[in-house]
């Protein structure tokens, strides 16, 4: 048996055919399936994480050339959720409810519904109404989740949210989310 950590094929599948299958042309659909990510085939159960994290920073050189890792991941996050709401995939009736519970209740639902789906872990630490930490066992990614939370922040009705990450290691980062 392996202490590989796995990324759910639900997840690959929402993330690459999904949110950002319209972004990914021919090119980058090459260079994602020379790193073993088929777009065309069915999904697999369970991919290897380090594979996903590829594809992921791979995804993000592409899709904003010229743009430091960091920001890109940023960017890229913040494009699928931008993505998914403009597909549909985030409606309007579970936005209306998500500004009714407010970000602090949404980013907790978040973290338990992450934790229960992935091997992400999320220790949430509120230490305001308007500013949360978040500590997760993932630092390869971290600017990924921000540039998610960001927009998801917005959404929900946070005004001027911002998402610092500080990368402990690669298994472990730490966000600061604040809003007004």
């Amino acid at each position: 048996m392996t202490d590989q950590k796995m990324v759910s094929g639900k997840w690959v599948e929402g993330l690459f055919n999904r949110a950002l299958g319209p972004s990914i042309d021919a090119e980058l659909s090459k260079l994602l399936e020379a790193e073993g990510l088929e777009l065309k085939r069915p999904m697999q159960a369970k991919y290897p994480r380090d594979l996903f994290v590829r594809w992921v920073t791979l995804s993000a050189r592409e899709l904003f050339p010229g743009t430091e890792q960091p920001q890109a991941l940023r960017l890229l996050g913040a494009k699928v959720v931008e993505d998914m709401r403009a597909a549909g995939d985030i409606r309007g009736a579970v936005l209306t409810m998500a500004r009714l519970m407010g970000p602090r209740r949404v980013l907790r639902q978040l973290a338990e519904y992450v934790q229960g789906q992935s091997s992400l872990r999320v220790k949430l630490e509120e230490r305001s109404k308007t500013d949360v930490r978040l500590e997760l066992n993932d630092g390869e990614l971290a600017d990924f989740l921000a540039g998610s939370l960001e927009v998801i922040l917005g959404l929900v009705g946070a005004r001027s949210a911002t998402v610092e990450t500080r990368c402990e290691a690669p298994d472990r980062s730490v966000l600061s989310l604040r809003w007004a």
